[in-house]
């Protein structure tokens, strides 16, 4: 993509968790692959599932704001395994506030991270939120974003969810969940509850491949250094 900043999958993973770091969160390391004291999940699936205990209420972070590289492998939707862009195996960015920030500063952040970070430039980007979230629009039009560029979806195309964990999400280069304890309530609320957190997830692949201009995943520099890159011998 003209204009973007070229990097390497490293350096992909090193700019995103500085950024965050930047901006007061806790740098944490990726999980194992196998859920630790998780009899809900044979997998890790997402980059929020080492978070769960915080999300619903049974310990407290250290710090709440948090970022991470998570690896994943693909279930939920593994029948789209072997096209150009989805993969067993994946790596999720993500940053996190745990009843700290809510969609203002989430918002405003991921905007900045791929606009001035990435260098990608803003009249390439299109913006969902979900039907009626009337305040996420208010707040990428705060950003710049024309209101022509920003496209309202339904549970189809615009929910991001797990058995007991489904919330309203904002797809394409990032996705943006907002959740508390009644999801209709947490797309309507300014002010986060000791209840309300935020994750904020970029799939390293799609991001490599879009900066890059190539349109699959298979094609960057993730695949072949995946397997040294998470420290396996096999």
């Amino acid at each position: 993509m003209a204009g973007a900043a070229l990097f390497s999958s490293d350096e992909l993973r090193e700019n995103y968790l500085k950024f965050f770091e930047e901006k007061g969160h806790k740098r944490i390391a990726s999980s194992s692959l196998i859920p630790h004291n998780d009899p809900t999940l044979l997998l890790t699936t997402a980059g929020m599932v080492q978070f769960k205990p915080y999300y619903l209420g049974m310990a407290k972070p250290e710090n709440p704001r948090m970022a991470s590289c998570q690896k994943c492998f693909r279930t939920t939707d593994i029948e789209s395994v072997g096209d150009a862009s989805h993969l067993t195996l994946f790596e999720m960015l993500g940053n996190f506030s745990i009843g700290n920030y809510f969609k203002k500063e989430a918002i405003a952040w991921a905007w900045e991270y791929v606009t001035q970070r990435l260098n990608i430039p803003a009249e390439r980007l299109w913006i969902t939120v979900y039907l009626d979230d009337d305040e996420a629009i208010a707040l990428w039009k705060e950003q710049g974003v024309p209101e022509n560029r920003i496209v309202r979806l339904g549970a189809a195309d615009n929910f991001w969810g797990r058995p007991g964990i489904q919330v309203p999400a904002a797809l394409a280069v990032k996705s943006t969940m907002i959740s508390g304890r009644k999801r209709a309530a947490a797309r309507r609320i300014a002010t986060p509850p000791a209840s309300a957190a935020v994750s904020v997830k970029y799939g390293i692949w799609y991001l490599s491949s879009l900066i890059r201009t190539r349109a699959a995943s298979v094609k960057t520099c993730l695949p072949p250094a995946l397997i040294p890159a998470w420290g396996w011998n096999a």
